[in-house]
């Protein structure tokens, strides 16, 4: 038995024998108080080490961390400016397409008998356009309502704008060589001598001299292509657009079949080919066409074109 007890000593026991009890007791305490500051300091110096460790690792992630960062920006970025996007939010531009035609524009190339308009329909940029050619007729200008029982007019459509304040032309104007008005805040201009057109944008054209010197004619507008570059004009909104316009030889009228911005129409001209083109009053300005048939094609509306309104009222009139 005593054998036993002897033998029966715990790993964390230290058992003096031939001493008393009480002095064992003190003796084995201090023996484990050593025992567990021995253990506690070799756990002390373990901690740090494992926090140097630590500390080594987290510097090195973050050191990756500086490298990778950046170059995710730089991909993400490189992302952004490639991928393709959306236009922005608004009204879509419309697409431009190259020049339907080739010179000349007008189909009939023989001489009628009689002076008639070739009318003839294209799409140019989605707008639709009405293309007006007189054959075998000259060109002036008249002031007043038009005669509708003339039956030599073939084409006539308003020229000038007529000024709502005072009624008066808006722009030079000379009518067989007499001078109705005066003013170049529209550089665009149109000169009938002995019945040939010269379309021009010119704020000093010496051809309103010479109109007046040769019993001529001139008149001022809006300039909508110049040597075959559409220009701004400061008009906003949208209406039925006309406009006189020259592509090499020809000279004839055009008429948007929607309401358009003077923008869009200037682009659709310049892209059709015109070398040269001016305003005309558009809108519900009343005017017609004749065609080989001797029929009678209307635009704009009588009834509210300012026909009986305005004194000044003037036309461009091929007979």
């Amino acid at each position: 038995m005593k054998e036993e007890i002897l033998n029966d000593i715990r790993d964390d026991e230290i058992r003096i024998i031939g001493e008393d009890a009480e002095k064992k007791r003190l003796l084995q305490e201090e023996a484990l108080r050593e025992l567990r500051e021995n253990e506690e300091r070799v756990l002390y110096r373990r901690v740090p080490e494992a926090l140097c460790d630590d500390d080594t690792t987290s510097k090195k992630s973050r050191r990756w961390l500086w490298l990778i960062v950046p170059a995710l920006a730089l991909i993400g970025l490189a992302a952004y400016l490639l991928w393709p996007r959306p236009s922005e939010v608004g009204e879509p531009e419309r697409e431009l397409v190259e020049a339907t035609y080739t010179a000349p524009l007008s189909h009939d190339a023989v001489p009628a008998e009689a002076a008639y308009t070739e009318i003839r329909d294209t799409t140019v940029n989605d707008i639709e356009l009405r293309l007006f050619f007189p054959h075998g007729a000259k060109a002036s200008l008249s002031v007043g309502a038009p005669d509708k029982t003339d039956a030599s007019i073939i084409l006539i459509a308003q020229a000038a704008d007529v000024r709502g304040d005072n009624g008066e032309m808006a722009g030079s104007f000379v009518q067989q060589g007499e001078v109705l008005a005066k003013g170049s805040t529209k550089q665009g201009f149109c000169a009938i001598l002995d019945g040939k057109i010269t379309l021009g944008v010119d704020k000093n054209s010496s051809l309103f001299e010479k109109a007046i010197e040769e019993d001529g004619y001139f008149f001022r507008q809006y300039s909508l292509v110049n040597h075959g570059v559409m220009e701004e004009s400061n008009p906003k909104g949208k209406s039925i657009r006309r406009a006189l316009c020259q592509r090499g030889t020809e000279v004839f009228m055009v008429e948007s079949q929607s309401r358009e911005s003077f923008h869009d129409f200037s682009q659709a001209l310049a892209d059709i080919g015109m070398d040269t083109a001016i305003y005309l009053v558009g809108a519900n300005a009343y005017g017609w066409a004749v065609d080989k048939d001797g029929t009678r094609h209307e635009f704009g509306d009588e009834n509210r074109s300012g026909i009986d309104t305005y004194g000044n009222i003037n036309y461009i009139v091929w007979r």
